[in-house]
């Protein structure tokens, strides 16, 4: 029955009625109640790997148009893989589940991304209501991983989106791989996700329309391609500190991955709802590398209660409140 919902839900997503609320949230809930029963893709935990990058919202497409520019990637093996979810709240919820709850009690996750943490925690405002009360996810608990680090709860954010800058996730990484020495890394970029703030950050000026709504730019007629440049630009901001990270950790396998990639009007859809089926969204990067610690980078950032933030503020930036 799980198979028939997701296959209904998707021809219903071709045939336009997601603009729909009604249907729009009848057709979420199939396609997430059918997420948690059959989970097809590919938990991460399934594959080998030392230390995990994930970059936010990073379509494969897109990572392979820029990867090349990187001189650390040169010798990277390409790959992808189908996610277990289109948002990070599904993502979280089918991929730190019981199932692997010895892997995970190995891995020191970092991350600039509330929202795995939040939904482990019950906190789940971003899921629909029927599926809080009435599927059972079998996630861990935070305390389960070897280390959780919050990094969007007290790590400085950038002044256009409130987002936890990639200098600190990287940081705090090098910070764990040295202090723990754990048999796995998670380390949870936020860039490319939107609002897109490189450029304006590298530039000293605000936010054009187009990086602070890229999608709502897109359904008022903004040139696709003007829009997916300020994406790519994401994602090598991105991976400029990801080369900082791997310059300074020790792993035989590395694999840069992310946890869902974003919808740029396939469908009729824009950014990353939860429980859509549609590939751009499902297939990520599983590019594998090395990484070779020759100390050039000293993490300054620690977990100070000081410079906590609202979980609730972080959300809502993301847009999932």
């Amino acid at each position: 029955m799980s198979r028939r919902v997701v296959a209904r839900g998707r021809e219903a997503l071709r045939a336009g009625v997601y603009g729909s609320a009604f249907l729009r949230t009848a057709i979420k809930t199939g396609l997430l109640a059918a997420s948690a029963k059959v989970r097809y893709g590919t938990n991460v935990y399934e594959r080998d790997w030392d230390v995990l990058v994930v970059l936010d919202t990073c379509r494969y497409d897109a990572f392979a148009e820029v990867a090349p520019e990187f001189d650390f990637l040169a010798d990277a093996a390409y790959d992808s893989i189908r996610s277990v979810g289109s948002a990070t709240a599904e993502w979280g919820a089918n991929t730190f589940v019981g199932e692997y709850r010895e892997e995970i009690a190995e891995t020191a996750y970092v991350t600039a991304n509330g929202t795995p943490q939040w939904t482990m925690q019950g906190e789940r405002d971003q899921f629909n209501k029927i599926l809080t009360d009435y599927v059972d996810w079998g996630m861990v608990s935070p305390e389960e991983f070897l280390r959780l680090d919050g990094v969007w709860e007290y790590a400085p954010h950038e002044p256009f989106g409130g987002l936890t800058l990639p200098a600190a996730v990287t940081d705090r990484a090098i910070a764990a791989h040295r202090e723990l020495e754990p048999d796995r890394l998670i380390a949870h970029y936020m860039p490319p996700h939107a609002p897109y703030r490189a450029g304006a950050l590298a530039q000293n000026r605000p936010l054009r329309d187009y990086e602070r709504d890229p999608w709502e730019a897109l359904r008022s007629g903004t040139d696709r391609e003007v829009v997916w440049a300020a994406y790519l630009d994401e994602i090598r901001w991105a991976l400029e500190h990801v080369e900082t990270l791997l310059r300074n950790v020790d792993a035989d396998s590395v694999v840069i991955t992310a946890d869902h990639g974003d919808l740029f009007g396939e469908w009729g859809l824009y950014a990353h709802p939860s429980g859509i089926p549609h590939p751009k969204l499902r297939t990520v990067p599983w590019v594998r590398t090395t990484a070779r610690n020759v100390e050039d980078r000293e993490p300054r950032l620690s977990a100070e209660e000081d410079y906590e933030r609202q979980a609730t503020d972080q959300l809502e930036k993301l847009g999932y409140l």
